[in-house]
């Protein structure tokens, strides 16, 4: 018998690999909203059929979506971890509320309007309905449908719902991943995460998205290692411009072994 992650992630590749083969064939075009799930999934499907080459009876019980946006990553993690509880942070108002009527009522999904960051507080967010580009805004900053939404650091999150341990956190805010990691500090520092998944960039052109290496500095002192890079995009987002080298991509770090027995003098 397939091990539920293994058997979960076939049931996903058929799915969109069907829904390619129709698209190819000629068949009718499926809502905007529809190829946005499809695409997502297909993205974090990638992360997901590593984890499974490393471990193949990883089981989460906790998985954080932050920046959850419709539900896209969601939706895949639920249907490969049917028995996890997935926590969903979303803060623009309109976007929260079709995600709130799409998974309101599955008793494994938490689902919260508030923005993560390095500090409790307010900040002010763009709320384009449905967007998968709205967030916060820093400076003076201005955009189109600005909202002001409550902040809070993870680790106030946690212990406020007592939560210890989080198995996958998912971030993906637009270019404010790496605040929302340092809310994470204390939970860092007790290792009580074990994969990472965050968005970064590796060319110097891009000044929207966090370094690569700065996520690595910032996790390396906690016991963090790159696990895997996935889903490299080249294309801008906003102008959709296609490039010949990786505009951004999703960078996965995992929770390194206990005293490691790492290269010495030279040897491997």
């Amino acid at each position: 018998m397939k091990p539920a992650l293994t058997a979960g992630l076939d049931k996903i590749s058929k799915s969109i690999h069907s829904r390619s083969d129709q698209l190819n064939a000629g068949a009718k075009k499926p809502a905007r909203e529809e190829l946005v799930i499809e695409e997502e999934g297909a993205m974090t499907q990638g992360f997901l059929k590593a984890v499974n080459r490393a471990e193949r009876e990883f089981s989460p019980a906790v998985i954080f979506d932050v920046g959850a946006n419709l539900g896209q990553s969601t939706e895949l993690f639920s249907s490969v971890f049917p028995h996890a509880t997935i926590y969903l942070f979303e803060p623009a108002q309109a976007t929260f509320a079709i995600l709130q009527g799409k998974l309101g009522s599955d008793p494994r999904m938490v689902l919260h309007r508030l923005a993560l960051d390095q500090a409790a507080g307010e900040v002010k967010f763009t709320g384009k309905r449905g967007s998968t580009d709205n967030r916060i805004l820093r400076g003076g900053e201005t955009g189109e449908q600005v909202e002001i939404v409550k902040s809070i650091t993870g680790d106030a999150f946690c212990a406020e719902h007592k939560l210890s341990e989080i198995d996958i956190l998912k971030i993906d805010t637009e270019g404010n991943d790496l605040r929302v990691l340092v809310g994470f500090v204390e939970l860092l520092r007790l290792k009580r995460i074990k994969y990472i998944q965050v968005e970064c960039t590796t060319s110097p052109d891009n000044r929207f998205h966090v370094q690569l290496d700065r996520f690595m500095h910032f996790l390396h002192p906690f016991g963090y290692r790159i696990f895997g890079q996935f889903e490299f995009t080249r294309q801008i987002f906003k102008t959709k411009q296609k490039l010949n080298g990786a505009w951004f991509c999703n960078a996965v770090f995992v929770r390194e072994v206990e005293n490691p027995r790492l290269r010495k003098e030279h040897i491997n």
